[in-house]
């Protein structure tokens, strides 16, 4: 525990309470020693309180009473390396830190709170957030901020860590900020690296819910390009090919 002052020179008052000591020997008012006494007192104490009081002490004490949650974007904007790195940040971040509450949200155009930083990992994307997943085809960051808003301890200091490109399409974040600092959050942003401009990526793979050994199935592979480009989709299974097949690929899904 320490406590700093933002000035030093009230303490010049002080050189008045000799003076108030002083009265108890010379004063001519007709009072009693001891009710002069209690007099001088009473003015110390008030000129030293006011002192005190414009020297703006800051008492600061050591503790870790801190709820952060961290808001990381799994849209489909997001560099997929980035995510790995992000997600260990995260972990590494909160292991030092040690806040007394930490939260962890996964978000596009929804947002989803995870019980782990790695369950990140796990959680359902898709291309339209069916079935409760999240919708990576937009960014809605007014979704993940009034999730989080939701999502701290209200016990303690609060404080939103946002990771992101900050590449939102969907929602109008700056309707929730104001919100946010009423609620006394302080918002960090964290840059994300975002995909090439001429990336491709595999968006989802679709598969019978029943298989059997030894019997053929229809699988359903949809892609995404950023630009019109020719591509090679390979489907592996236990590290065998299992097929190859050259596309033509169409700016979007």
């Amino acid at each position: 525990m320490t406590i700093t002052f933002g000035h030093f020179w009230p303490l010049l008052i002080l050189l008045v309470i000799p003076l108030f000591w002083g009265m108890l020997r010379h004063t001519t008012i007709g009072l009693s020693h001891r009710h002069l006494r209690a007099t001088v007192i009473v003015r110390t104490t008030v000129l030293v309180l006011l002192t005190l009081g414009l020297m703006q002490p800051v008492w600061h004490r050591v503790g870790k009473w801190i709820s952060v949650v961290y808001a990381l974007d799994v849209s489909s904007s997001i560099d997929p390396g980035f995510l790995d790195t992000a997600i260990g940040w995260i972990a590494s971040s909160s292991s030092s830190g040690e806040p007394a509450h930490t939260g962890f949200i996964a978000f596009g155009g929804t947002a989803q709170n995870v019980g782990s930083v790695e369950g990140i990992r796990g959680v359902g994307v898709s291309a339209d957030g069916a079935n409760g997943s999240i919708n990576q085809s937009t960014t809605d960051l007014e979704t993940a901020v009034a999730r989080a808003l939701r999502s701290f301890d209200p016990r303690y200091l609060k404080r939103l860590v946002l990771i992101t490109d900050g590449n939102e399409n969907s929602g109008e974040v700056n309707r929730i900020v104001g919100r946010a600092q009423e609620s006394g959050v302080r918002i960090f942003t964290m840059p994300a690296n975002v995909r090439g401009e001429g990336d491709s990526f595999i968006e989802a793979i679709e598969l019978p819910q029943d298989m059997r050994q030894q019997e053929p199935v229809a699988t359903t592979i949809q892609v995404f390009s950023r630009v019109a480009t020719a591509a090679v989709v390979e489907v592996l299974g236990n590290g065998i090919m299992l097929d190859s097949r050259q596309v033509d690929l169409e700016p979007g899904l």
